[in-house]
């Protein structure tokens, strides 16, 4: 976000991260496997689109959003973004996901 604060979303994935390390100094075992994910585009001030790193993880981004939602500031397409980040905008076409929702707990 253009005017969020230096802890917006991080404290999220910290926390996360924090609960995994706490689990692993105690020898606790959850009754679950946890994922700690960063997601980026949430709240997208440059792609007039919300939710695209959620959506993206979960197979729910509509493909065609990949070549009609652009950038504000540049113009370039959603797609042509996220391969130049170094991720594959065509495997995001096919459905290529990161998480299984048939999977999540939570």
């Amino acid at each position: 976000m253009p005017h969020g604060s230096n802890y917006d979303g991080a404290v999220g994935v910290i926390l996360g991260v924090a609960l995994q390390r706490h689990f692993a100094e105690s020898g606790t075992r959850p009754p679950f496997d946890l994922t700690v994910a960063c997601l980026r585009a949430e709240e997208s001030c440059w792609f007039p689109h919300s939710y695209i790193g959620s959506k993206m993880a979960l197979d729910l981004l509509d493909p065609d959003v990949l070549t009609s939602v652009t950038r504000s500031d540049d113009g370039e397409m959603l797609g042509a973004h996220i391969d130049a980040s170094g991720f594959d905008a065509a495997a995001v076409a096919r459905g290529k996901t990161f998480l299984d929702p048939a999977t999540i707990v939570a």
